[in-house]
């Protein structure tokens, strides 16, 4: 594998529905991999891991850094993944700037890189730009941006969309002339990011010199930057206040989740679950945006999620039923929050899943064959059917002396531990 990580290399198209990989080149490894003996398949897999964990071997100091930021990002999320699997969630928080300066402050031992080296190594100063580059999922409740991204000049901007044009040419665009979305998206995939210098990943740069549509005509016509008169022309006054106006709002009150999700429950005709909605918001706001309404704005789940103390909450706020009713005591009353957490998943919903996993993987069954079988089932149950993590059924059965055991115990058939 090289460490080199300024390859120049044209975008590759997006990954169509389904698809595992958007760069083709790791679409190609994979299926390699596939076809190699299993054996050798986890010989690889033990190399693999070994670079992944050892960032200090890489040969040179970009390369280095670029590896322990990587490593770092997807670290954290991890742990993000592990605690929304704890609580029972049906997905984890994005990994937003605040939450992994949080993470790296619980976690000292792990000697992670700050947030701002974070940004200037992979993100060229944009938190989102370098959670692409880890092809993590961005931040969608807003971004931060360092003093990387300040004052561009205007060569470093016209190289950059003449690269871009450059990399549509290449995909066969004949004619490329790209939007301020079309360039900004093309800025932002990780492939580009890893090349060398720096390219604005915000409209602020263009709008010093009229906005990004003056920029592009005046860039491909090679004709020099604007004059103050042809920016005056432009009417860079009503761009910015458009563009201003067409940004996601940053505040959203507690009516304004109410409505999403009433507003989304109306589109399905049911309360969404947490994917459910995600797809339907972005539904939602693509065909307003192709029926020329540029100002529709729907919260994102996270942002409804931090609010509530969890979804089903956010749900019962806005007069819809909730997934998980709660628990109830000898009396038939509601167990607060704050006496314990719901219990997103029952107990013969545990014992059931591990009956399941068991009849697909049989002997030797183990925590890691359950594991597979959840990740498989997850992968093909649209439905969103609940699967209960290794961490859940552990803290469930904490009070065993091996938890994992007595959870099979109790689910299987005595001779589960027996060999064929």
């Amino acid at each position: 594998m090289s460490d080199n990580a300024s390859t120049h290399a044209p975008a590759p198209p997006l990954p169509t529905h389904g698809s595992l990989f958007s760069d083709q080149m790791a679409a190609a490894v994979m299926a390699a991999i596939e076809k190699l003996d299993e054996g050798l398949q986890h010989e690889i897999l033990r190399l693999l891991r070994d670079r992944l964990h050892h960032p200090e071997a890489r040969s040179g100091q970009e390369a280095r850094q670029l590896a322990r930021g990587v490593t770092a990002l997807r670290e954290a999320a991890d742990l993000l993944l592990d605690a929304a699997d704890d609580a029972g969630l049906a997905a984890a928080p994005k990994l937003a700037e605040r939450v992994y300066k949080r993470l790296r402050a619980e976690h000292p031992e792990r000697g992670w890189p700050a947030e701002s080296s974070i940004r200037r190594v992979l993100g060229s100063g944009s938190w989102n730009a370098a959670l692409r580059r880890a092809y993590l999922e961005v931040d969608d409740d807003g971004d931060t941006v360092g003093l990387d991204q300040r004052e561009f000049g205007w060569k470093e901007m016209e190289a950059a969309v003449l690269e871009c044009c450059e990399d549509l040419r290449a995909i066969g665009i004949a004619d490329p002339d790209p939007n301020a979305d079309t360039y900004l998206h093309w800025a932002s995939r990780p492939n580009v990011a890893s090349r060398p210098g720096r390219r604005p990943l915000s409209r602020a740069p263009f709008d010093r010199f009229g906005g990004f549509e003056l920029c592009k005509r005046v860039m491909l016509a090679g004709t020099g930057p604007p004059s103050a008169e042809e920016i005056k022309q432009h009417g860079r006054g009503r761009q910015g206040g458009a563009r201003f106006a067409n940004r996601r709002r940053y505040a959203y009150t507690d009516s304004d989740l109410k409505a999403a999700l009433i507003e989304v429950t109306e589109e399905l005709g049911h309360a969404p679950k947490t994917i459910e909605y995600t797809t339907t918001r972005q539904m939602i706001l693509d065909r307003a945006q192709a029926e020329g309404d540029q100002f529709k704005s729907l919260p994102h789940y996270n942002l409804i999620n931090r609010r509530y103390r969890s979804w089903d909450h956010a749900l019962e706020d806005a007069g819809l039923a909730p997934f998980f009713p709660p628990r109830l005591d000898g009396e038939g009353r509601a167990i607060p929050m704050a006496e314990g957490r719901n219990i997103k998943i029952s107990d013969e919903e545990i014992l059931a899943g591990i009956r399941g996993a068991y009849e697909v993987k049989g002997k030797p069954f183990t925590m890691r064959a359950y594991n597979d079988w959840r990740e498989e089932q997850a992968r093909r149950d649209a439905e969103g059917r609940r699967l209960a993590g290794y961490r859940t059924i552990i803290d469930r059965y904490r009070d065993a002396p091996v938890p994992w055991k007595a959870a099979c115990d109790e689910a299987l058939p005595a001779d589960w531990m027996r060999s064929e």
